[in-house]
């Protein structure tokens, strides 16, 4: 091809229109991926919460070890938790219950997203216990469980039922609880 092809005035807008549309293109797959990695990544933030919470977390009731965590219910969190477990000798105990009654000897229950149902019978079963109850599920504060982790378009935060933890007699500390949104 000549030189004056490539340039010449009447396929410049041509050319243009492609490279935007090439431009496009990339960029939006780009931002897919990206959303695939922040989505990869969000369900680790959500599990180091949790682990994070044994250190913000006192509870009152005497012997309490506060080392056993129990997952109930089948999500990406308490998979990797599990699986986290199996791979690094963690310093708390994680245990993969399948009944609400076997819940009772956890210091914090995770309440995967399958058992949306069932929350309320757990909740009730688990109600003024010292147990720490979390879970992903939207309105899981409101529904009378004790954290509920949050996830926003671009960050994972922590909503607390305060009235509930303190029902329990747990304490939070405040640190985490300036951090966290309050819920009554």
């Amino acid at each position: 091809m000549n030189r004056f092809f490539l340039f010449h005035p009447v396929l410049q807008p041509l050319r243009m229109k492609r490279l935007f549309i090439i431009s496009l293109t990339l960029l939006l797959c780009l931002a897919g991926y990206q959303g695939a990695i922040a989505q990869v990544e969000d369900y680790k933030v959500k599990a180091g919460w949790i682990y994070a919470l044994f250190q913000y977390t006192k509870w009152k009731a005497p012997g309490s070890s506060h080392s056993t965590l129990c997952t109930i219910g089948v999500d990406e969190v308490g998979s990797f938790l599990r699986q986290q477990q199996k791979e690094k000798s963690l310093p708390i105990t994680i245990k993969e219950e399948s009944s609400h009654g076997s819940l009772k000897a956890c210091n914090i229950v995770y309440i995967g997203a399958s058992e949306g149902e069932q929350i309320g019978d757990i909740l009730q079963n688990l109600k003024d216990l010292p147990i720490l109850t979390v879970s992903t599920v939207k309105g899981f504060a409101e529904m009378g469980g004790m954290v509920e982790i949050k996830t926003t378009s671009d960050k994972v935060s922590l909503r607390i039922n305060a009235s509930v933890v303190k029902n329990a007699q747990l304490l939070i500390d405040s640190d985490l609880l300036g951090i966290s949104e309050i819920v009554d």
